[in-house]
This record gives C-alpha cells, sequence and structure tokens, in this order.
C-alpha cells in the first residue's frame, strides 16, 4: 500500500470545500446555543471568514498551487480557535492546582511545627 498517494488539484479542492463547508455547519449548530454577545460575535466572525474561504475556493480565486498552503492556514486557524475556546478551562484548572498546592503546603507545615 502507498503512503504518499498523489491526488490531483480538483480532489484536493473538492475535499479541501467539503472540510470548510462541515465546518461551517458545526459551528453555525454550535452558534444557536451560545447565550454570551461577545462568544457570538467570535464566533460569528470565524464563521465569515470561513464563509469567505469556502467562496474563493468554489469561484477559484485561490489558485491550484495555492491550495496546500490555504489548507494548513485553515488547520491553523481551527486549531487557534479551539484552543481559545478552551483557555478558560485551563486557567481554572491551573489557578485551582496552584491554591490546592498552597493549601497544602500551610496545613503540612503547619502540621510539622506543632509536631517539634
Amino acid at each position: 500500500m502507498e503512503k504518499n498517494k498523489k491526488v490531483s488539484y480538483s480532489e484536493f479542492r473538492t475535499l479541501f470545500v467539503i472540510k470548510v463547508k462541515n465546518t461551517i455547519d458545526q459551528e453555525k449548530t454550535k452558534l444557536v446555543k451560545v447565550k454570551r454577545k461577545g462568544e457570538i460575535a467570535k464566533r460569528q466572525k470565524f464563521i465569515t471568514s470561513c464563509e469567505k474561504l469556502l467562496n474563493e475556493l468554489s469561484t477559484r480565486v485561490i489558485k491550484d498551487s495555492d491550495l496546500v498552503a490555504n489548507n494548513k492556514v485553515f488547520d491553523k486557524m481551527k486549531s487557534e480557535e479551539t484552543l481559545r475556546k478552551l483557555m478558560p478551562l485551563f486557567t481554572f484548572l491551573v489557578i485551582l492546582i496552584v491554591s490546592v498546592a498552597i493549601l497544602i503546603t500551610v496545613f503540612v507545615v503547619k502540621d510539622y511545627s506543632n509536631n517539634l
């Protein structure tokens, strides 16, 4: 089985269009569930940029030679969007871990000094 199978630009463009359409559909369904205005604006901005990319792909404004580069940029944009969504959770976890470490240190030192 060949790992480096060559794909024509038209097939790659079709796959890329499908990928962008799926992302737009996913974001639109998630947008319905969002309640905060700031979050709605950020999601709509992301959807707008994806729709612009989809339009450029469909009208062939993006040349065949630039498809791979645009695919990489799109993947990077999606991963940055995911990180932005998860950042509050990561921040909460770091604060929780630090506060637990401080509490453990305070009580362990207090118990240790009482035993001396």
